[in-house]
């Protein structure tokens, strides 16, 4: 780093897997951010980040694109933004699917982004891919006895016109620094309905997490959704204006590590 420069680095949950972290000569970073707690305990306890440098700073939402009216088909609608790695768990999300279909045959889950045959090196994991084709059997069979019921939507830039069509924002990876999707959804008014991953409860409200399958099927099933309540948590916390200024703040050194 040169003379009157900073380097700032932004540590997302991939780093922590992997030995570079630890190998980054401390000294000359001025600053770690973070998006969640939990992300930045690790870095400092596994990979020896000196705590006064780091920050957490959590991902932008553009909530004013995100707020818009939802479409009438949405109310039974599940939305789930991602299925690869394995560890974004579809299985999961098809087992809530199925438990709810019990109670109501109007339920739907809509999956957003690329499916694992997009990703040139998911041929170099076949038990992966035979995960998949193990999902994309029960897809099938879901689909035989309730039309529609699992939609794939494919990727695109068009999040805010799709989480219209959304009612519950669905959550059930194995473990995530963030999740997005749950901001997001909460953005649009969607019910926010994430199964808990360790840290979760640093970055989300107690009352959007589940701590089972069982416990998502009926907190989806029997809550009242309240958009409002929804939007202004994602905007309170997440709204990308003040965050944008915050990390930029980090950036010119205006804002101190070590807090936040």
């Amino acid at each position: 780093v040169g003379a009157g420069q900073r380097l700032v680095v932004r540590v997302h949950s991939q780093e922590l897997r992997r030995p570079h972290l630890s190998r980054v000569r401390h000294s000359a970073v001025h600053a770690y951010v973070f998006v969640g707690e939990l992300v930045r305990e690790a870095a400092v306890q596994s990979h020896g980040v000196p705590r006064d440098k780091t920050v957490v700073i959590p991902n932008p939402v553009d909530v004013d694109a995100l707020d818009r009216p939802k479409h009438p088909d949405a109310s039974c609608a599940l939305g789930l933004v991602g299925i690869v790695p394995r560890s974004k768990r579809l299985d999961l999300a098809l087992d809530v699917l199925e438990g709810l279909l019990l109670r109501d045959s109007g339920y739907h889950l809509r999956v957003k982004g690329r499916t694992p045959e997009d990703f040139p090196w998911m041929r170099e994991r076949p038990e992966e891919m035979a995960y998949y084709e193990e999902q994309y059997a029960r897809v099938d069979r879901i689909n035989a006895q309730h039309a529609s019921a699992v939609r794939f939507d494919g990727q695109g830039d068009d999040m805010p016109e799709w989480y219209r069509h959304v009612g519950t924002a669905l959550s059930v990876s194995d473990f995530e620094s963030f999740h997005l999707t749950i901001a997001d959804g909460a953005a649009s008014g969607a019910l926010p309905a994430l199964l808990a991953w360790p840290g979760s409860d640093l970055i989300y409200p107690r009352e959007w997490i589940s701590a089972s399958v069982d416990d998502l099927v009926e907190r989806i099933a029997t809550t009242e959704p309240d958009p409002a309540a929804y939007r202004q948590v994602a905007r309170g916390r997440f709204a990308q204006g003040p965050v944008l200024r915050t990390l930029l703040e980090v950036l010119a050194g205006r804002r101190g590590a070590g807090r936040g």
